[in-house]
């Protein structure tokens, strides 16, 4: 299909597609941003927490319960270690001004009470926390939590499909997006993956320019081909990984070298069609950027549905895509998130480019998925990066016989409270 008839396909259908909701009442001062483009609904305020353990072995076997019975003790000359938090994406807030508390443990004392805050260029802010040196120590403990209020997203295909791309620069804000370079798994060598994507978008377009579509039929048709050139979403693969929910356990010295998510790789996906969940979702991201499209990797935590209030408990992580959809007279950006696991667990057909899809714009389940972070794997901290989206910096030689082990958890709450404001 040639991207002129692209064009007059979908601005034809797009025509009879209903027009914007309106947007929900926010809970506390966590307030939506306004779009025409994209509404929120059904707000929802959760608690996340995220636990960190790092343990000292001697001998070990892989396993949870193996590690545990042979933790000892090695002398310590200190640690840090980095947790992501989101501020805001598509189809979440954190209340104003809030920064995550928490207590770092070293044999169940604490050390650190207070994190610093760092920024990381145009991703999410970290806490940091510092575990100061000495003695002997067989394991230090962090446990976090901060607010995020989550909504499900109505996406305004009809209105969009009405932006053209810009004329001029892209706004301050975008553009710190696209000079962040987006995450490539170990074993992919960049030239490589962007020879693939080359490659297959030359032939989803017939060697045309995509940029002849406007960006919102460029975005909707080029996740629909990554969708029919997945043949199978896998478990993806990381090195000395333990199942457990969302935890991971990890041996500290292979973190730096593993995956940060269970990952066959870009490469593999771009060349046999199969890759996990996350890897469609970075593919995607890759596939945006190189077109033109302005994108970044979003990724959280789900709750499990069913639970009482307030003892939801973490399931599993999710990533998916936003991209920006800039409109020049207004000076507005919009962040619509698009869901590509989710798109393509429900078939491998793309559906028709002129009418809405679920999971591209529109997101009923965003509610019950809290961001964690925007990235994959961060350059903040980079001695360890363990699965589980954080960062951990071991000094001395501690870090070489330890095992690393993260977890998330969500709990609703009606008001705000778990975090505190900056000063």
């Amino acid at each position: 299909m040639t991207i002129a008839r692209l064009l007059a396909l979908t601005t034809c259908l797009l025509l009879s597609t209903a027009g914007p909701g309106h947007a929900a009442q926010p809970e506390d001062d966590a307030e939506p941003r306004e779009s025409p483009y994209l509404t929120l609904r059904q707000p929802r305020a959760w608690t996340v927490s995220a636990t960190v353990r790092l343990a000292s072995v001697d001998d070990f076997e892989e396993g949870l319960d193996d590690y545990r019975r042979r933790v000892t003790g090695r002398d310590f000359a200190g640690a840090s270690f980095w947790v992501p938090y989101v501020e805001r994406t598509a189809s979440a807030i954190a209340p104003k001004n809030m920064v995550p508390t928490g207590d770092l443990l070293k044999e169940n004392t604490e050390v650190d009470g207070s994190p610093d805050i760092e920024q990381d260029g145009a991703l999410n802010p970290y806490a940091r926390w510092n575990a100061p040196p000495g003695g002997r120590v067989r394991n230090v403990r962090l446990v976090s939590q901060w607010e995020i209020v989550s909504h499900e997203t109505q996406f305004n295909d009809r209105l969009a499909d009405g932006l053209a791309w810009p004329a001029g620069p892209w706004p301050a804000e975008v553009e710190q997006v696209l000079q962040t370079p987006l995450f490539l798994p170990a074993g992919d060598d960049l030239d490589a993956v962007h020879a693939g994507i080359d490659e297959l978008v030359s032939r989803w377009t017939g060697g045309e320019d995509p940029k002849q579509a406007k960006p919102l039929t460029l975005a909707k048709f080029l996740a629909g081909k990554l969708q029919e050139h997945t043949r199978s979403v896998t478990e993806g693969v990381v090195s000395k990984r333990v199942r457990a929910g969302n935890r991971v356990a990890v041996r500290a010295e292979d973190a730096s070298r593993s995956f940060t998510l269970p990952m066959d790789g870009l490469g593999t996906l771009l060349e046999t069609g199969a890759g996990s969940s996350h890897d469609l979702a970075l593919l995607l991201a890759h596939v945006y950027r190189r077109v033109g499209i302005p994108a970044r990797v979003v990724v959280g935590v789900t709750a499990e549905t069913g639970g009482r209030f307030g003892e939801e408990k973490g399931g599993e992580i999710r990533t998916w895509v936003e991209w920006a959809l800039y409109d020049e007279e207004r000076a507005l950006t919009t962040w619509v998130p698009v869901d590509i696991a989710a798109i393509r667990a429900r078939g491998s057909r793309m559906k028709s480019l002129g009418r809405p899809w679920d999971f591209f714009g529109s997101h009923r389940e965003l509610d019950t998925i809290a961001p964690i972070a925007l990235h994959l794997e961060s350059p903040l901290a980079p001695a360890l990066r363990p699965p589980g989206l954080v960062g951990v910096r071991v000094e001395g030689s501690a870090g070489r016989d330890a095992w690393l082990e993260v977890q998330f958890r969500l709990t609703r709450t009606p008001t705000g409270g778990a975090g505190r404001s900056r000063p």
